[in-house]
């Protein structure tokens, strides 16, 4: 079970890793012009949300066989906590209000 658990912490930290990476290639600061301070480089056709996410876990079970233990759902419900927060993050919800910035799992001794 903590093999797994460590396993689902580093998928989730990866994922929200691609997420962040990506809004940092295709944002930049509104007083600033990233094509003067930092060169933007091939950008992504699509962001990385829980499809495309939830699509690549075949790849991740080929390249990273210890993940082929885990069973593909709960990886899926991995995948779907961190669309969630995201979601939060983005979206205010009716009175206006978001959620915080999802962090980076850490590891519990």
């Amino acid at each position: 079970m903590l093999n797994w658990l460590e396993l689902l912490r580093r998928h989730h930290n990866w994922a929200l890793g691609q997420r962040f990476g990506y809004l940092r290639r295709t944002r930049s600061l509104v007083d600033r012009c990233s094509l003067v301070t930092e060169p933007i480089g091939e950008i992504p056709e699509k962001f990385p949300n829980y499809n495309t996410q939830a699509g690549q876990l075949k790849q991740t079970k080929v390249l990273f066989p210890e993940y082929k233990n885990i069973y593909h759902d709960v990886q899926q419900q991995n995948l779907k906590r961190l669309d969630k927060a995201w979601g939060r993050w983005i979206k205010p919800d009716q009175s206006g209000k978001r959620g915080g910035r999802p962090k980076l799992k850490l590891l519990t001794n």
